[in-house]
Formats: structure tokens, sequence, C-alpha cells
């Protein structure tokens, strides 16, 4: 899949098949949408576009830095594994909001992108003052020859409520720590990608050495508490209980930090890039009175996250 940041300098030899939305998070809702656009472009010899925002409309309107579910590189490898030809990575400021719906339509769907069909949600709107929608798209598409289609939002029953599936809908269960509802939404577990630094050493001398993670995208929502996790390291699936917050026992300057100790994995991590996928959540974090409290906790912890994760003691706990 390639990524295009400018499509001036996009010159395609074929026609496209086209969705357009921020895709954050790819949820069951996002992987219908892919699924139908990757069918009708395989079906009539077209290249499969997928076309999103930086940064997002919503947060440039509001001037806000919304919390994002996924990393680019998530989202990337997530729309890689769609079979996406095109990742078009549109620049959303001040003068691409002031494009008329009808200069959208004609400078960039047609005459850049050759768009011959158009897949988009149910609510989208776009253009100047979002003028545009799917009544506009439709009577253009009979004018420039190309086919228009919406999806329907999709409604898990969870809980015995109706949910629409949505990223909205995600960051707030992810903010009151419902993983397995999240689960369900995404059709995966919730997880980052982050790079393993060194620390201070400090879980190795309490008989749980840890992999302190660093996340570079400052704009992923983040946790807080103690998890029981699943690490992906190349190509094994390791379990293991994880700590992302302040850790209050230990840290006075309260920076947020994720910490993950594997269970019977002693190899060299540093400098490696680590995928972290949170199953569950065991606690908040707490302040402990001395180490040897922090200790005793620590094993509590890594036997409920054995249990969650179905991992029997003395066992090589490589999920292949």
């Amino acid at each position: 899949m390639k990524i295009i940041r400018n499509i001036k300098y996009l010159n395609l030899k074929k026609n496209s098949s086209v969705t357009i939305g921020n895709f954050d998070g790819i949820h069951l809702g996002h992987q219908n949408i892919l699924k139908k656009m990757g069918r009708v472009a395989k079906l009539n010899n077209l290249q499969s576009i997928v076309i999103t925002f930086e940064p997002y409309p919503y947060d440039f309107f509001n001037k806000i830095n919304s919390f994002k579910i996924s990393s680019f590189k998530e989202k990337y490898k997530l729309l890689e594994s769609f079979n996406v030809d095109y990742l078009v990575v549109l620049k959303f400021n001040q003068n691409f909001a002031k494009i008329n719906a009808h200069d959208f339509i004609k400078d960039i769907l047609v005459n850049k992108l050759k768009t011959k069909y158009l897949l988009v949600g149910d609510d989208f709107r776009f253009g100047y003052q979002r003028q545009g929608d799917y009544d506009l798209l439709k009577s253009q598409g009979n004018k420039y020859d190309f086919k228009v289609s919406k999806m329907d939002s999709i409604n898990s029953i969870l809980e015995n409520d109706p949910l629409r599936i949505s990223s909205t809908t995600i960051r707030e269960l992810l903010r009151k720590d419902k993983l397995e509802l999240c689960s369900k939404l995404l059709g995966r577990n919730f997880g980052v990608y982050g790079k393993v630094i060194k620390g201070l050493g400090l879980g190795r001398e309490l008989g749980f050495p840890t992999a302190n993670i660093y996340i570079k995208d400052k704009k992923l929502i983040k946790l807080s508490g103690i998890f029981a996790v699943k690490v992906k390291i190349n190509n094994n699936v390791v379990p293991g209980v994880a700590s992302w917050g302040v850790r209050p026992t230990i840290d006075k300057n309260k920076k947020p930090l994720l910490e993950v100790y594997l269970f019977d994995y002693a190899k060299d991590l540093y400098g490696m890039e680590l995928y972290v996928e949170f199953v569950a959540k065991i606690r908040d974090e707490q302040k402990f009175a001395n180490l040897d409290e922090l200790k005793l906790n620590i094993s509590k912890d890594v036997y409920k996250a054995k249990t969650i994760l179905g991992v029997k003691e003395n066992s090589k706990e490589i999920i292949q």
C-alpha cells in the first residue's frame, strides 16, 4: 500500500474504488466498508483507495486534539491487511475546509482519483460548511459517471443495549476501562505499538523485570491501571502483566509510563518494537507503603493475569 500525502503528485493509470473517513481504530463498521470497497475494486479491475485526514476535521473545527484509538502505524498495517492500494492523507486546514463540495467531487474524486465507485458511511458530510451529502454525491455521480453507495451504521447488542459501533463509542468505553466491550466492537483487542527503552531496573530488583515501553504517538488514548496483556514480539505472542500510569509508589515525577512483565521470557528486548494488546483490567493504580508491599501486590497481579490469560504455572508461556 502506498501513502500519498500530496495528491498533486498522484498519477493513477487505473480507475478507482474509493472510500472516505477518519478510520480511527478500524473497527467492525470500518472493516465492513473496506471489505465491500475491496470486493467492488476486484470485480471491476479498480484500484482501491482510502481517503483520510490529518488532523481529523472534528479536531480542526473544535480546536482540540482528541485522543486516537490507533496510531498512524497501526492504521497503516490494518488498512494494508485489507489489500488497500493507496492511502491518501489529506491535510485538513483552513484552505481545505473552504473547498466547495462540488469542487471536491470534480477536482479530487473525479480528476485526481479517477473514481468509478464511492462508498461512504450513512452520516457522511463534506465540503464547505458540510454542504455535501449522499444525495449530492448521487446526483454528481450521474453527471461524472461514478456509482455511489452508503453503508448503514452497525449496532451491536452489548449489555442488553443497542450500541452504535463508532470510534466515539470505543473511546468512551476505553475511558471507562470496558476492554471486553471494546474488543467486540474492534474485532480484536485494543493495543499500542511502542519501543523498549532502558528503565531504572527496579522491576528486576523486585524479581519482576519489566520492559519499559516508549510510545511515540502522544495523541493515543491512554489507559491507567494494571492489565493482563498479550505482547507481540516478532512472530510470537507472549502473555504478561502491564502497568500503565504514573507509578505512585516509586515515581515522584508523575509521568505516565507503560511497563510490561513478560511471563518466563528472558531475551534482550532493548530497542525492539513491541505491540501490547490489553485483554483485561486487573485493578487501578495504587500507592503502597513500601517496596515489600508493592512486590506482594505485583505477585497477586501476576497470578490474576495468568488466570485471565489461561497460563499454567511452569509452562512455556509463548502463544504460537
